[in-house]
């Protein structure tokens, strides 16, 4: 991409490390939503279970501004920041919700009239 194909008056940021601002921001959105461990190795086998590397690449590339396959790189702006997060942290809820729904804690439904899923606790 050339300098040309963004903004002027926006401020371009350049990804040059994919894997470890994946990696990053994916902890910085688990402690954003309360989630913390300090033992890392629990932590990332934790945040598997919620999000995979492979699915924050994908929606960093899916919001970015634009890669440059030949120099390896990917550019974002505040904008796309933003977009990339709130999406990494409606995955994480999601299968969080998910999750509780499965192991019994919360039940779970289909609501027809809101055309989304609802959640709540059982009775008992």
């Amino acid at each position: 991409m050339q300098d040309e194909d963004f903004p002027e008056d926006e401020q371009i940021y350049t990804i040059v490390d994919i894997d470890g601002f994946c990696v990053e921001i994916r902890r910085i959105i688990a402690e954003e939503l309360g989630y913390s461990n300090k033992n890392k190795k629990i932590l990332k086998n934790t945040l598997d279970n919620f999000v995979t590397i492979n699915q924050v690449e994908k929606l960093v590339l899916e919001y970015c501004l634009g890669y440059n396959e030949d120099e390896d790189e990917i550019y974002i702006d505040s904008e796309s920041y933003e977009e990339i997060c709130h999406n990494i942290s409606t995955v994480m809820y999601g299968s969080a919700l998910s999750k509780l729904a499965a192991d019994g804690i919360i039940e779970s439904a289909w609501d027809s009239e809101i055309n989304d899923m609802v959640f709540w606790l059982p009775d008992n």
